[in-house]
Order: C-alpha cells, then structure tokens, then sequence
C-alpha cells in the first residue's frame, strides 16, 4: 500500500513537472544560437547576393501542430549591400521532421521594419531589371513601406503557390 502511494505520488510529481515544462516551451520558448550557422549556410547556398546577421533563435513548442516555432527578432538582411529592415522571421517545423536527418520547413513569415521604397526597388532590380523596373526606379523619389511575406513550402521544400505579401 504504500509503495503504490509513493508511485502515485511520484506519477502525479512527474506528471506536473512534464505540463510546466510543456507551458514553458509553448508560451516562453529556448533562447538558442545553435540554429545560426545552419540558417546561414543555407541561405548562402541558396542566394549569394544575401548576407545575414542573426543574434538568437527562440524555439517555441506549437503543441497542437506537432510544430516548432523558430523566431528570430531583428536580424540584419544585406542585398548587395542594401540593407533590409526585419522585425522578426518565424517558421515551423515538423518536431518529427526536426528530428529527421533532412528538416523541412512548413512556412515562412517575414515581418519588415520600415524601409525606404527606392532600397526595396534597388533589390528587386537585382533580380528583375527590365525597362519597367528601370522607369519604376527613376520614378520613385522617396517613400518608406512596411511590408509581410507568407510562404508555404511543400514537401520538398519548395515554396507553394499560394504566397502572399
């Protein structure tokens, strides 16, 4: 009788310990840089004209999902040599895909600060520079945005069609 009360006891403790620490992950997250390297030689791999600067990755617990959340909060973006202003960059992963040897990213959000219009026109006629982009370029004077991007990959880790800005 009492080692079966002890066993309760120690179930219930063990049990209580195991939902603080699910609360904790899911509304507070881990404070990492672990993450960093990887997201940079990533993207270097994909862009080359993109250099990046990135203090701390927080890791948050979706329950509900069986995601993790990844949130980055003011990292520095340089397009040639342009600086991009970022509030926050959050994405999911799959815990199981997370744990895999090939991690896949569910979505993508990007959250801007404040930047100036001819900047973002600079950028984009780095990789679109045509007879539009060159008038919309000697168009546009001055102007500040503040802008989001959704993205969506699918399996492969392409991004789906269903982007929006």
């Amino acid at each position: 009788m009492v080692l079966m009360s002890r066993i309760y006891k120690l179930l219930i403790i063990s049990l209580i310990f195991f939902s603080l620490f699910i609360f904790y992950l899911s509304f507070f997250g881990i404070k990492t840089d672990r993450f960093n390297p990887i997201i940079l030689k990533k993207l270097a791999e994909k862009e080359e004209n993109i250099k990046a600067d990135i203090d701390h990755v927080y890791i948050k617990l979706n329950f509900l999902n069986l995601s993790l959340k990844l949130i980055t909060n003011n990292p520095t973006i340089l397009v040639k040599n342009i600086r991009l202003n970022i509030e926050e960059i959050e994405s999911n992963i799959s815990i199981v895909a997370f744990f895999s040897k090939k991690p896949v990213i569910k979505n993508l959000i990007i959250n801007t600060d404040k930047n100036e219009v001819k900047d973002l026109v600079k950028i984009y006629r780095l990789y679109q520079n045509n007879f539009q982009t060159m008038m919309l370029d000697k168009l546009i004077h001055e102007g500040t945005t503040k802008f989001q991007f959704y993205l969506n990959f699918n399996k492969n880790g392409k991004i789906k069609d269903d982007y929006y800005v």
